[in-house]
């Protein structure tokens, strides 16, 4: 049992492209790195990356819910888009106030782990997108002779992007230096992030 290196670099560079081009996801990151910061921000990666890990299982094991059935997929629509909606908001209700004190990074207590671990789960839970992306990825990629446990193989390669990618722009942005940087911006940032969220939120429905 070998890995075919075409239908694997076919499937990591589709999947590659995919992974950098900006959702709400990678918004929410952003969002959350500077109103909560880099360690808490990890936690909503990591829940990004187990709803992910969600869609690739079931793509691997045929699933076709969604695209069979309307109802259920614009269901999903509302949600995502509503919950999208909901954490703009959160953002957007950022005040002017700094992030970094004489050097120490501010505390941000409102929120804790378990909780960025399901703002970045349901956020990508919820998206519809995720479900079809992945599902058309490996219909369309991988052939039907590829065995289980190669598939398996290349599902964990896919979820360990998607959580260093995360994790690195969460770094990036959550980094201190940045943030000490973008201190006096950083509300601004933080309302744009909520305002792209919505519009997000918004354009899952109308599209």
């Amino acid at each position: 049992m070998t890995i075919d290196f075409v239908e694997f670099s076919a499937l990591a560079l589709a999947h590659l492209v995919a992974l950098l081009s900006p959702g709400p996801d990678f918004i929410l990151i952003i969002g959350s790195s500077f109103q909560q910061g880099y360690r808490k921000t990890l936690w909503a990666c990591l829940g990004i990356a187990t709803a992910n890990g969600v869609y690739i299982l079931l793509a691997i094991g045929g699933f076709s819910l969604l695209k069979e059935s309307t109802l259920v997929f614009w269901g999903m629509k509302l949600i995502a888009a509503g919950y999208l909606f909901y954490l703009g908001t959160q953002l957007i209700k950022s005040s002017r106030r700094p992030v970094c004190i004489e050097g120490v990074e501010r505390e941000a207590s409102e929120v804790n782990i378990a909780q960025m671990f399901l703002r970045g789960f349901l956020s990508a839970i919820l998206n519809p997108k995720n479900a079809i992306f992945y599902l058309s990825l490996m219909a369309l990629i991988v052939s039907q002779q590829t065995p289980i446990m190669i598939q398996l193989i290349y599902g964990a390669w896919m979820f360990s992007m998607v959580l260093f990618w995360d994790v690195l722009v969460a770094w990036c942005i959550g980094n201190p230096w940045v943030r000490e940087t973008l201190d006096s911006h950083t509300w601004r940032i933080e309302r744009v992030s909520g305002l792209l969220l919505m519009f997000v939120g918004v354009f899952i429905v109308l599209k």
